[in-house]
């Protein structure tokens, strides 16, 4: 199977969905828009290569979030599948 970039966006879409986090970085606020903490970012850099999780800060930035080490889309795509599972256990 082909792991896309779509495949894993809608892997991210469940995780923050079970777990109550935000479904957009950023909100509109008095015309200005403010980050919502806790958004989870699925973090692709082609220069680099691979894919990192990171969650978004109060500040608007993000932190990464297990090593610095970025996975491969398969790589990524068992990584979240084995959270996922392992959420679906807990609830």
């Amino acid at each position: 199977m082909r792991v896309t970039h779509q495949i894993l966006e809608s892997q991210i879409i469940e995780l923050r969905k079970i777990l109550g986090r935000p479904r957009d970085g950023y909100s509109k606020v008095d015309g200005k828009f403010k980050p919502n903490p806790g958004y989870i970012i699925l973090d692709h850099n082609t220069a680099y290569g691979g894919y990192r999780l990171n969650v978004l800060e109060t500040h608007g930035e993000s932190f990464f979030t297990g090593s610095e080490e970025r996975l491969s889309a398969k790589e990524m795509y068992q990584y979240l599948n084995g959270i996922l599972q392992g959420l679906s256990l807990t609830n």
